[in-house]
């Protein structure tokens, strides 16, 4: 796998607002979204059809209402709709790469991190486009314990088969849904919660993108998903999307990158992904090859996990480079 550090001072605006005084719940304020013109909220309520509403979720002894909050759209595809007529197109195509790609207009798709939503990295968002891609911030049903917790968890099985199956699995819950972690205990408390299907990565990226469509169907959404019959959430078309994550979206957006055939991934402080006191050599899903190649990654090296995230992405064949 290649890595490509091409999108640094897209982030320069979210590392600075780290700098910011935190508000309630420990997380960094909303402080670009009422700048960043053409900016879309819709809330995973909204975005399903029958009006059901998401899980709270809780972390340590804090309840977020993680349902409630808004996905971001900043920016359209353009192109056609399900009508076939030419929509207007508001995004920009940017130049196209010499080594050539697929045809549509990638969409960039941003997972926050645990306890976060889209709002929270609103000049992340802003920045990302400025490429003149669209944008969308997805508010989904993360993981209700942080990496390292969710790594010792998988540490306290019984065996290293079971650890490293963990390991990946956490990614599967989360991105498709599943009920892995709400069926594995240590100390009396499951692992993690389960995730249906509706509120997973796949699940509310899917609902939001029907939604988008039905709303304007000329903008070209419907181009970046397949329907299915309700309560099965409708499958977006993966290779259409570049996929952004931070912490805990971070991780999933590598195991996507691994996994799947997207235009790209770009990795904010993670993969995490931690093999608890396993032998040497042990080998993780990381270690496999990645569908996509095409992969991006950034951290500040005085982060707490900085030497997991370091050697995960040595461990996934990494090339460093400084060009895009």
């Amino acid at each position: 796998m290649k890595l490509n550090i091409c999108v640094l001072s897209l982030l320069v605006s979210q590392i600075l607002a780290g700098h910011e005084p935190k508000p309630a719940f420990g997380n960094y304020p909303d402080i670009c979204t009422n700048r960043t013109a053409g900016v879309l909220k819709l809330t995973p309520t909204e975005c399903d059809p029958t009006g059901r509403e998401g899980p709270d979720i809780q972390v340590g002894s804090t309840l977020y209402p993680a349902g409630k909050y808004s996905h971001m759209v900043i920016g359209r595809p353009g192109g056609k709709g399900k009508s076939g007529k030419k929509g207007k197109k508001v995004a920009k195509e940017p130049k196209k790469s010499k080594k050539g790609g697929k045809g549509s207009m990638p969409v960039v798709v941003y997972l926050p991190g645990t306890t976060d939503w889209p709002a929270l990295s609103s000049c992340l968002l802003e920045s990302v486009s400025k490429t003149g891609y669209p944008v969308i911030g997805l508010n989904h049903a993360y993981l209700r314990r942080g990496d390292s917790f969710r790594n010792a968890r998988c540490e306290s099985l019984s065996s290293l088969e079971e650890q490293v199956f963990c390991l990946e699995q956490q990614h599967i819950d989360a991105i498709y849904g599943g009920d892995y972690g709400s069926k594995n205990f240590l100390n009396d408390a499951e692992f993690w919660q389960e995730v249906d299907a509706r509120d997973s990565i796949e699940g509310r990226l899917g609902l939001l993108l029907k939604k988008l469509d039905n709303l304007s169907p000329n903008d070209g959404w419907g181009s970046y998903y397949s329907d299915n019959e309700y309560p099965m959430p409708p499958t977006p078309k993966w290779s259409e999307f570049i996929v952004m994550g931070h912490s805990q979206g971070a991780g999933h957006a590598a195991y996507l990158a691994k996994t799947r055939d997207i235009r790209g991934a770009a990795l904010v402080s993670g993969p995490q992904d931690e093999c608890i006191n396993c032998p040497q050599g042990t080998k993780l899903w990381i270690d496999e090859p990645f569908v996509t190649t095409a992969v991006t990654g950034f951290a500040q090296s005085g982060e707490g996990l900085y030497s997991v995230i370091e050697d995960n992405w040595n461990r996934m064949d990494v090339s460093w480079s400084t060009g895009v």
